[in-house]
């Protein structure tokens, strides 16, 4: 196979690159399989899902294994896109599972580092080390809280937890943590604010509001989820004063409010 043609599978997640790999007739470069493993190559990675595991394989089909392995642990603490973070990510929990002690010890301080990370990368966390590893993660989300009261958090992570090990052992458990944790007790407070701020926005009519009630709400930081509602059957009159305020507003918080409108 030429090394373009193995690129073309790889990058398509094809089983015969593997089998490439294994017949090794003509070893390719190691660039193409480092680039894969760095690089999320799915068209769309929301519908394939993770690649992690497929180049996990590729990485053992090459017969060098450690030299994929490291260069993904010291790619961690890289800046780089979501998917390619997330993929990353992915494949140090496989290496972490498997018994890669530089992978875990890797993903932990990274974590302690990066005041930004999306879902997926704190489902790894969670992946490798249960309950445990959701702790971790609450842990340094109220720590950024703390730092940031402005800053949003859902309770997207305690979904996924429960939705694993239940929701019963996933409260318990940061519940007790948060006797003693006062950075738990923050993510904790945090996801309760915005489930309240939730409930209350889906108890309105949309329909039945001025942009002047909307305005409070974003005053009061209360809007919730009711502003995309809003916004669909919103005048064109009421939208431009919005963009008036807009414009005119420094606040982060309200910034992304005004921006959902």
């Amino acid at each position: 196979m030429e090394t373009r043609e193995f690129k073309n599978a790889i990058d398509l997640g094809l089983g015969r690159a593997i089998l490439h790999l294994l017949d090794r007739d003509v070893l390719p470069s190691r660039e193409v399989i480092l680039d894969a493993c760095l690089h999320n190559k799915a068209y769309d990675p929301q519908v394939e899902g993770s690649r992690a595991a497929y180049m996990l394989e590729a990485m053992r089909a090459s017969g060098e294994p450690a030299f994929y392995a490291d260069a993904v642990i010291r790619s961690l603490v890289e800046e780089a896109d979501g998917w390619d973070t997330s993929q990353r990510f992915q494949i140090a929990k496989l290496l972490a599972q498997d018994g890669n002690e530089s992978a875990r010890q890797a993903m932990r301080s990274v974590l302690r580092l990066r005041s930004t990370f999306d879902g997926e990368v704190a489902e790894a966390f969670i992946e490798l080390d249960g309950l445990a590893g959701l702790v971790l993660v609450v842990r340094r989300i109220g720590e950024l809280l703390t730092q940031n009261p402005e800053r949003w958090e859902d309770d997207y992570l305690l979904s996924v937890a429960s939705d694993i090990y239940g929701k019963e052992a996933v409260e318990t458990t940061l519940n007790g943590a948060a006797e003693t944790d006062p950075n738990i007790k923050a993510y904790l407070n945090a996801v309760e604010e915005n489930r309240t701020l939730r409930s209350q926005s889906q108890r309105l009519d949309p329909a039945s509001l001025t942009y002047g009630d909307v305005r409070s709400l974003i005053e009061a930081n209360k809007a919730g989820g009711i502003l995309h509602g809003w916004a669909k059957t919103a005048s064109e009159s009421d939208l431009v004063l919005a963009a008036h305020d807009l414009i005119k507003e420094t606040d982060p918080k309200k910034l992304k409010l005004y921006l959902t409108l």
